[in-house]
């Protein structure tokens, strides 16, 4: 394989991986300004309520776990 190729190959590889990187970005932007609309609008509404202290407890034991693990995954990269 000449340089050319190679250098050629990397540059593609970077820009890939630049290009994906944006549209993550600009999906969780996307999500976070719908999801802030939606509870603007339930709030609006008076139909935002708290949840249930024991259901609220729930959610969090599940999903602290995985948060973690996803957080360590991404301070890894």
């Amino acid at each position: 394989m000449s340089i050319k190729s190679s250098l050629k190959s990397t540059l593609k590889s970077a820009l890939y991986g630049l290009k994906a990187r944006q549209d993550y970005q600009g999906a969780r932007i996307y999500f976070r300004a719908k999801t802030a609309s939606y509870l603007r609008y339930l709030d609006s509404h008076n139909q935002l309520k708290p949840l249930p202290q024991a259901h609220a407890k729930q959610v969090v034991e599940y999903w602290t776990p995985l948060l973690s693990l996803s957080l360590s995954w991404l301070r890894a990269k």
